[in-house]
């Protein structure tokens, strides 16, 4: 075990990649507490990790996602600045260097992203989960990383997690998010939603918990030796 940083202010979420295409994963990291974007680079050194701030003036980060959000070849990343209800991406040189753009200026607290082609077209869209039940799940298209067309999945819970995966292997991305506790029993906690390719979901399935059960994070894996090819992971609180 090696340690990577003591300067981060309450790190939210990390995120793995070779930001400047020098052949090492470097980090992508939010500091909750300090409005920090941080890259944290990767020399070949475990022992430094320099530390670059791609964004000071965010209102708190949490969740990212990384990926080629508009094609050009250089690594991109995403933001949720929970606190001042906005998404940003920032465009990436291949060197380090990072342009803020915005995905959607008035989504209500923001809390994980996912970056993921979901209507086949070639660019990487995005679906977002949200601490707010006005838009706890809500899908992003890209339309050429200029103009992004939102779609409001789900309301009524505060979200907590998001994931992404073909659940019934139709070659298609799935959804799964998981949310608060409600106030009456059976409760949804959690949703999965069936994509089909073209940017439409339908729910698959809903998870029911008690009504004083949140249920805090997902996670998808592909397990060929199972017979849906799927394993599902819940983490209850």
């Amino acid at each position: 075990m090696y340690r990577i940083s003591d300067l981060l202010d309450y790190p939210a979420d990390i995120e793995l990649a070779d930001i400047d295409k020098d052949g090492d994963l470097d980090i992508f990291a939010t500091a909750r507490n300090s409005n920090d974007l941080v890259w944290l680079r990767n020399d070949g050194n475990k022992l430094d990790w320099p530390s670059f701030i791609i964004e000071e003036n965010a209102n708190t980060p949490l969740g990212i996602a990384t990926g080629d959000i508009d094609a050009d070849g250089n690594i991109d990343v995403a933001l949720c600045s929970n606190g001042d209800a906005k998404l940003f991406w920032y465009k990436g040189d291949g060197k380090g260097g990072f342009s803020r753009r915005v995905i959607d200026p008035n989504l209500l607290n923001p809390r994980e992203i996912k970056l993921v082609d979901f209507d086949k077209d070639g660019d990487l869209d995005a679906a977002v989960i949200c601490s707010n039940v006005a838009n706890t799940v809500s899908l992003y298209i890209n339309e050429n990383a200029t103009t992004w067309t939102r779609k409001i999945l789900y309301t009524k819970r505060i979200g907590f997690d998001i994931e992404v995966g073909d659940l019934n292997k139709d070659g298609f991305p799935d959804l799964g998010a998981v949310f608060s506790a409600g106030s009456t029993s059976p409760n949804t906690g959690g949703i999965f939603w069936s994509g089909d390719g073209k940017g439409n979901f339908t729910i698959l399935q809903g998870i029911t918990t008690s009504n004083s059960v949140d249920m805090t994070a997902i996670k998808f894996a592909d397990v060929e030796r199972w017979r849906s090819g799927c394993f599902v992971n819940l983490v209850f609180g």
